[in-house]
């Protein structure tokens, strides 16, 4: 085979190995918004803010519609 004409890596092929546990960066999330208000009222509280809040950037990161 000539020389020059191996397969190269295309720039849109990555090889993306994680090391970081969704759990760990769910934590942080909710250790993070636990700061924020919550301004609705008490009794209309079915799900923690923080849950809420979550899920909204997971569904975001991961393009969820």
């Amino acid at each position: 085979m000539s020389t020059g004409f191996e397969k190269k890596k295309s720039k849109t092929e990555t090889s993306f190995t994680s090391n970081v546990n969704s759990f760990d960066i769910t934590s942080k999330f909710q250790e993070y918004f636990t700061q924020v208000n919550d301004p609705r009222v008490e009794r209309t509280r079915w799900h923690s803010l923080t849950d809420i809040i979550t899920i909204a950037i997971w569904a975001n990161i991961t393009n969820i519609s």
